[in-house]
């Protein structure tokens, strides 16, 4: 769903800037800056509230990676090539998985 179909699913109308501005900033609160995961907050309110969906096959699934040595990298090679590490591995995960990918650690 789009910003502007959300407002507009709330609102009955067209949005004006503003109000999408708004949406814009709270959207990008709820995401990390570099990878774009959906951060830790977001994620448990979104996944509280998942048990109403009916799930297709009816066995929810919570697969969690730990990036193991990632602080020796960043700190071997500097954050930017770390970034690039992240962003990797986070497509292939959007790639391999049907569901949300989001990010447990770092800021919440």
């Amino acid at each position: 769903m789009t910003a502007n179909s959300a407002l507009n699913e709330h609102h009955g109308s067209r949005p004006g800037p503003a109000a999408v501005a708004l949406l814009g900033a709270q959207d990008s609160t709820a995401h990390d800056e570099v990878t774009g995961l959906l951060l830790r907050r977001p994620w448990t309110s979104r996944a509280e509230r998942a048990p109403a969906a009916a799930v297709p096959t009816g066995r929810p699934t919570l697969l969690l990676i730990d990036l193991d040595g990632l602080k020796l990298w960043n700190d071997s090679f500097g954050h930017l090539p770390g970034d690039r590490v992240l962003a990797e591995v986070v497509g292939a995960l959007r790639r391999s998985l049907a569901r949300p990918v989001a990010n447990w650690a770092g800021r919440a």
